[in-house]
């Protein structure tokens, strides 16, 4: 790996060295308002507030994939010759960051989709009809196996729970004895003197 100049990128002038009070030497533009700085470490280049900014996102988010996930985030720096995240630009960063939320949402599509068709299959066949008709009428067009719009798939989570709370309901009650209410008589009035007591 070739040695990484302690420049500034915008304005090609060498960085001036500062020691801080916990990190240690930070490489900083001269130029007022220039916000580039580097910690003089081989695994990045100086950048920007911006820069550095969205690489921090960008690797946060990363940290927080499986191994099984990263693996297309890995190939995007191979194909674009990315030597690791602190080489990244901000453009960059922002990039690998929408793989890595395109790879969350398929893997929350894909968990609600398998909590849809696990819901479903509990319902009565009436109640999955009228599941297969409420998805057809609601969403025209929605192919379960496959959506990954992940509002669309809670929206019919939603519409699965309702059915299945109405389904339970009707169960129940389908269930319970009918109860018999005894047959109450009407009281008949009588008419009755009144008994004066002196």
């Amino acid at each position: 790996m070739a040695e990484i100049k302690c420049e500034c990128p915008e304005h090609r002038i060498e960085l001036v060295p500062k020691k801080t009070r916990k990190y240690g030497i930070r490489y900083e533009c001269p130029i007022r308002g220039c916000s580039v700085a580097w910690w003089g470490r081989q695994s990045a280049t100086p950048a920007d507030n911006e820069t550095r900014k969205a690489r921090h996102d960008f690797s946060q988010a990363f940290l927080s994939l499986s191994e099984e996930h990263a693996a297309p985030v890995l190939a995007w720096f191979v194909e674009n010759k990315i030597s690791g995240p602190g080489f990244m630009t901000a453009g960059e960063a922002r990039t690998a960051l929408n793989i890595i939320t395109r790879i969350r949402n398929d893997i929350e599509a894909s968990v609600l989709r398998g909590q849809i068709g696990e819901r479903v299959s509990q319902l009565s066949e009436a109640y999955q009809t009228q599941f297969v008709r409420q998805i057809a009428s609601s969403f025209p067009g929605l192919n379960l196996r496959t959506c990954t719009d992940v509002a669309r798939l809670q929206q019919v989570r939603g519409l699965v729970v309702l059915l299945q709370t109405d389904d339970r309901r009707r169960a129940v009650r389908a269930q319970r004895p009918v109860e018999r209410v005894p047959e109450v008589r009407p009281v008949e009035r009588t008419k009755t003197k009144r008994r004066l007591d002196l």
